[in-house]
């Protein structure tokens, strides 16, 4: 829900910005976008329960901390 009001606010003001959706073990959107001072700002939901469980039997993979 979130990543669709970004992507209408984004459109509306007419930002250039790249939507990815991934669908491995867990679903998860991100959005893409510069700042002003060309930067990469990344918006992203994921489902926060299986995330958690992942991570606490080790799985790093979905940490984008660690990347």
């Amino acid at each position: 829900m979130v990543w669709r009001i970004t992507d209408e606010v984004l459109n509306e003001e007419d930002i250039d910005h790249k939507v990815v959706e991934e669908c491995e073990e867990q679903s998860e959107i991100r959005v893409y976008f510069k700042d002003t001072e060309e930067n990469v700002i990344e918006f992203y939901t994921r489902d926060m329960k299986l995330d958690y469980i992942n991570r606490k039997k080790g799985d790093t993979t979905s940490d984008h901390h660690s990347r």
